[in-house]
This record gives C-alpha cells, sequence and structure tokens, in this order.
C-alpha cells in the first residue's frame, strides 16, 4: 500500500499547493459573489484519505479543551472534516446542507436531512463544536451556528483547515470561539463596483469560470474574456 510522507503533511498550504489546490494571480467569483484574486480549491484534493485523517489529528488537538459534547460538519468537505476530528475525539458528528438566503445575497441558511434524524443529538446546552475546510466569508459556518442557536445548543467553537480571509473572526462565525490551523495570504476580494476600479476587471484578467460563480457571472457579461 502506498501512503503519503508525512514530511507532506507538515504545511497545510504546502499540501495544497503541491497538488494545484491554490489559484493565485487570476480572476474569480467567489460564494460571495466578492470577485477574487485567487482561490483555495480544496475540491482538488477531495478524495486523499490520509490528508483528511490527518487534518482531523491535528484539528482534535486543538479542540480537545472546549469539552465538545458533538461535532457538526458543513457540507461538503466540512463534513469530512468533521468524521476525521470526531473520530480522534471520540464524539458523535453530524453534517448539515447550506444554502443561499434568496431574500439576502451572501448569507446562508442551514438544515438537517430529515431522514437522518440528526435533531436527536442536538438538545438544549448540547456543546457543539461547528468545522469546515475552508473559511472565506463566514456565511456557511454562520449558517450552522445560527441553527444550532435555534435548537438552543451552544456553539462553542468554529474550526477551519484553512482560512483565507484574516478579516473573518469569531463573531462573523456566529461562535464563541475560532480556531484556524493554517492561513492562505496574499489573496484579495473585492466587490463589482470596487473590482471595476481597482481589481481584475479593471485590467481586464479573464474570469476563471470554475470553481466559484464566474460561469454566472459570464452569463451577465458575455462580452468579457474567459480564461481558457
Amino acid at each position: 500500500m502506498k501512503t503519503i510522507p508525512q514530511s507532506d503533511f507538515r504545511s497545510i498550504i504546502g499540501y495544497l499547493e503541491k497538488h494545484r489546490a491554490v489559484i493565485r494571480d487570476g480572476h474569480l467569483v467567489g460564494t460571495s459573489w466578492k470577485h477574487l484574486n485567487g482561490f483555495v480549491n480544496m475540491r482538488e484534493v477531495a478524495g486523499h484519505a490520509e490528508f483528511w485523517h490527518h487534518i482531523g489529528g491535528i484539528m482534535a488537538k486543538e479542540l480537545r479543551q472546549y469539552n465538545l459534547d458533538v461535532i457538526l460538519g458543513i457540507e461538503t468537505l466540512g463534513r469530512t472534516v468533521a468524521q476525521t476530528t470526531a473520530f480522534h475525539l471520540g464524539i458523535p458528528y453530524i453534517w448539515c446542507d447550506t444554502f443561499d438566503d434568496p431574500q439576502h445575497k451572501g448569507k446562508k441558511h442551514a438544515k438537517f436531512q430529515e431522514k437522518l434524524m440528526f435533531e436527536r443529538f442536538v438538545q438544549s446546552g448540547t456543546r457543539i463544536g461547528t468545522l469546515d475546510d475552508l473559511l472565506t466569508s463566514g456565511s456557511s459556518v454562520h449558517g450552522g451556528n445560527t441553527l444550532m442557536r435555534d435548537m438552543g445548543a451552544i456553539p462553542v467553537v468554529t474550526g477551519v483547515a484553512v482560512r483565507r480571509n484574516q478579516t473573518i473572526d469569531a463573531q462573523t462565525c456566529n461562535s464563541d470561539s475560532l480556531v484556524v490551523l493554517e492561513e492562505v495570504t496574499g489573496l484579495r476580494d473585492w466587490t463589482e463596483a470596487d473590482c471595476k476600479l481597482h481589481g481584475p476587471c479593471s485590467h481586464n484578467t479573464p474570469m476563471i469560470l470554475r470553481p466559484g460563480h464566474g460561469f454566472e457571472w459570464i452569463e451577465n457579461n458575455p462580452d468579457y474574456p474567459v480564461a481558457r
């Protein structure tokens, strides 16, 4: 059986860059609908089981002090982080889906799949650790933590493998605390209006259609150049 050398795991960002999961000096539209000059595409390593097991072990060490009852994962890869972390902690894990709020652009709400009956794990006062793979705007974990608060639970801590926006804090996540394993630097974002003045739009930097929402943005801007 082929295993990944432990030296590959010394840096999460280094591992992601090795597997071309970090995009720099590009032009994308993120889930928050802001324009970005780069992106961390965790889906590139979605099937790397040893990597996620390693992430779960590190996260568990960071979260043990919080005396959690349940780990909540945010779909999609937050669910993977939650599973491996909960395994190391020896506690249950659950997960939720998040959806764009049609009334408020950039805001998300969360819900459980009814058939899984995850509500049975959440009671008044249940201490929750909410996990995701990547923290960009905080909207997904905010939605998950809001769901927990609405059910009477306590979102004690939010944990993420990578944060790409250092201005996002625990309050943004609707959580009491925030744990970040590694930071990715050099990535910026702009509103569409600011992008046209100062960002990639002002230089006609071709739009990357995926990952992100560039493929939707280009439908309203068909004359804008597209990355090939």
